[in-house]
Formats: C-alpha cells, sequence, structure tokens
C-alpha cells in the first residue's frame, strides 16, 4: 500500500472541509431550533425577537460548530499522520 504525503495544502484543504461541514451542520441545527413551534426560541433573545437576533444566533451556533469540527479535524489528522508514519 502506498503512503500518503502529508503536505501543508493537503492538511490545510482537509482542515477546511472540516470547519465547512461544521459550520453547515451548525447552521441547520440553529434553524430547525428557531422553526420548531413547541419550544420557546424567544426566551434566548433579550429584548425584541428580530431578524438580526436570529441572524447573530445563526451565525454564533455556526461559528462554535466550525470551530468545534476544526479542532476535530486537526485531531483527526494527527493521528492519522502519526499512524501512517508509524507503519
Amino acid at each position: 500500500m502506498q503512503k500518503r504525503p502529508f503536505s501543508a495544502r493537503l492538511l490545510l484543504k482537509n482542515l477546511l472541509w472540516h470547519c465547512l461541514m461544521s459550520v453547515t451542520l451548525g447552521v441547520l441545527c440553529g434553524g430547525l431550533f428557531l422553526q420548531i413551534g413547541a419550544m420557546q426560541s424567544g426566551a434566548l433573545f433579550h429584548g425584541a425577537d428580530t431578524f438580526v437576533a436570529r441572524l447573530r444566533f445563526l451565525l454564533v451556533l455556526g461559528f462554535f460548530f466550525g470551530v468545534g469540527g476544526t479542532i476535530t479535524g486537526a485531531m483527526f489528522l494527527a493521528a492519522e499522520k502519526e499512524q501512517s508514519q508509524s507503519r
């Protein structure tokens, strides 16, 4: 089996995919949460429940999911690199 080279460009590309997938997942989860009628999503927002407040909620949730996904992706890629070097 041929070993894959771990270049900086490949690592950055893989981390970018992890980040984008996580941001998308965060925005989708936040959007679903805001659409559920049974949930009192208005309790999340202090003051007026406006479009800007909902957009800020989605962007913050997407940002935190993105950071978490990028860190997790970095850990997975480091473990994969270590495993491939030990073979």
